[in-house]
């Protein structure tokens, strides 16, 4: 029987061998995977070796596979090889070929696949495939066009050598492939005991001094994300957790850095828009006064640890970070196991204002922080649309065309999270990105409907 065959194509204002190179660097499969596959990548040898064994769920099934990236060059033909251990296909090849066109390059990806009993519903289930595979290659081509522009805006950059901890995180796994997949060497530093499994894993316990201090020697820039969750219901060792990870540990960093003989030029520094503590409905930029409550004394502490290493000459930025929406964890993903359900409901009143952002722009926002030396000191990194919870509640009921029910009271709430239910859920923080706006920034989802469009499906 001849298989089946499906085609994508995108006309790309950039050269052939740009697109060829964002191919090979390393990390650029989980990259470009999306998050709704919900994947599980199993093992993966480093590129040029350019294997990486995955699973993820398709169509109710378990998908095993291996993808084997071939590339020849000077015709920049990519060849994606992906055998099946198990799956709903009998054979399975991608083509990815790229054409001048123009000013521009044509990149064409041809999926050649057979499916298992094809005569079983053989119109709803290729329909179905081929849906997905639509899905798929619009994701990955529209992230592959927003990498190479934000390349192209900044110029091309020497490799840097970045130090990122927090790299398990939401934020912070996501940053350790951007970083990579944008051409530069990236580390993790963990805290955990015993023997690395990863060549860019280091261990040192900033708390203890414990590790080898010359392995932090020579790095251009480090990126803090770590710390505890502040999700949860708020007991007294919660919020002493949540505290003493973030001023302790930035405190036992920035000692060590500022000993070192290299230290980083560069320090970026997680911090969050609570800040500002409950603000209403006023624009809120990153010159307003420090709010009140428990997340603004925290993000204080926070980031007066980090502005210690300025005496060292090191450029500090405070990055306070809004609602990150990502579909892979954090509050999207909470949202999207009620919302999906059609149980979505605005908490409160619905009318306190949410500052969020999407993943990607995080990861842009961060980039962008990185290599432009006016940005100092503190730096919202939430979209230019903050909107109320109940427009973020309707926009999400929409994109899933499922109903809204009526708002969740604050009573209720509050019973339920306690203390944490009026920081996290019921203040009103409309922040605004000035800084990145007057830097230059182009954000990739400056609103709720293309946002939601690229995380939910």
């Amino acid at each position: 029987m001849r298989p089946s065959k499906f085609t994508a194509r995108i006309v790309l204002p950039y050269t052939k061998e740009e697109v060829y190179e964002w191919h090979l660097r390393e990390r650029t499969f989980f990259r470009f995977f999306p998050s709704w596959e919900k994947a599980t990548f199993l093992e993966s040898i480093d590129w040029p070796g350019k294997q990486t064994k995955f699973s993820c769920s398709l169509e109710r099934g378990c998908f095993k596979a291996y993808y084997l990236f071939r590339c020849q060059y000077p015709n920049h033909q990519l060849i994606l090889r992906t055998k099946l251990e198990k799956g709903p296909f009998r054979s399975f090849d991608v083509t990815t070929e790229l054409r001048s066109e123009g000013k521009g390059v044509e990149l064409l990806e041809t999926v050649e696949y057979l499916l298992y009993l094809p005569w079983l519903l053989p119109e709803y289930r290729e329909s179905r495939v081929r849906n997905r595979f639509k899905r798929f290659f619009d994701h990955k081509h529209s992230i592959l066009h927003k990498d190479l522009d934000l390349l192209k805006r900044i110029g091309r950059q020497k490799r840097l050598r970045i130090l990122v901890t927090g790299a398990n995180g939401l934020v912070g796994s996501a940053l350790v492939s951007f970083l990579k997949a944008m051409g530069h060497e990236v580390a993790s530093l963990l805290r955990k005991k015993g023997k690395v499994h990863n060549k860019d894993e280091l261990i040192f316990d900033p708390l203890s001094f414990q590790g080898d201090r010359s392995l932090l020697e020579g790095f251009d820039a480090m990126i803090h994300l770590s710390g505890e969750s502040i999700q949860g219901r708020w007991s007294r060792k919660k919020k002493e957790k949540i505290l003493r990870s973030r001023e302790d540990v930035t405190r036992h960093i920035v000692k060590i850095l500022t000993s070192l003989k290299e230290p980083p030029k560069v320090f970026l520094c997680a911090s969050a828009v609570g800040f500002y503590g409950d603000c209403g409905d006023e624009v809120v930029t990153e010159t307003h006064r420090k709010g009140e409550g428990f997340l603004a004394d925290v993000c204080q502490a926070w980031e007066s640890a980090a502005s210690f290493l300025r005496t060292a000459d090191v450029r500090v930025v405070h990055l306070r970070f809004g609602v990150v929406l990502s579909s892979k964890g954090g509050a999207l993903r909470k949202m999207l196991s009620y919302f999906k359900l059609g149980l979505g409901a605005p908490l409160g009143k619905g009318d306190q204002y949410m500052s969020w952002i999407a993943i990607d722009d995080v990861l842009g926002a961060i980039y962008h922080a990185l290599l432009t030396e006016e940005l100092k000191g503190a730096v919202n990194v939430v979209s230019p649309s903050p909107v109320t919870n109940l427009e973020f509640s309707k926009v999400l009921t929409e994109r899933l065309y499922k109903p809204l029910l009526p708002a969740i009271s604050a009573p209720l709430l509050r019973l339920i999270f306690g203390e944490g239910a009026d920081p996290l859920l019921l203040a009103s923080i409309r922040a605004t990105p000035k800084k990145l706006l007057d830097t230059g920034y182009v954000f990739r989802y400056p609103d709720l409907t293309s946002a939601f469009s690229h995380l939910v499906y």
